[in-house]
């Protein structure tokens, strides 16, 4: 529903990434973050996917500020 994918949107914004835990396939979790363009648009993202089983909160974290920094570099590069 709109309100949810909302409240959603306003966690990645708040986060600096975004979660995808099941919505897609049942088990699989993704972690994306936003790579900005010259202009300082996001335009595209780096995401990894795992299986959720296999995801902690503290590997989920790490791992969120592993894709972060590399959307970040790349970002960089891109300026």
């Amino acid at each position: 529903d709109v309100e949810t994918w909302l409240k959603e949107l306003r966690a990645a914004r708040r986060n600096g990434y975004a979660v995808d835990e099941g919505h897609f396939r049942k088990g699989i979790t993704a972690i994306a973050a936003p790579v900005f363009n010259a202009d300082g648009i996001a335009d595209r993202a780096i995401s990894i996917t795992t299986v959720s089983a296999q995801l902690d909160a503290a590997t989920r974290k790490r791992l969120a500020k592993q894709v972060q920094a590399a959307a970040a570099e790349v970002s960089k590069a891109l300026r």
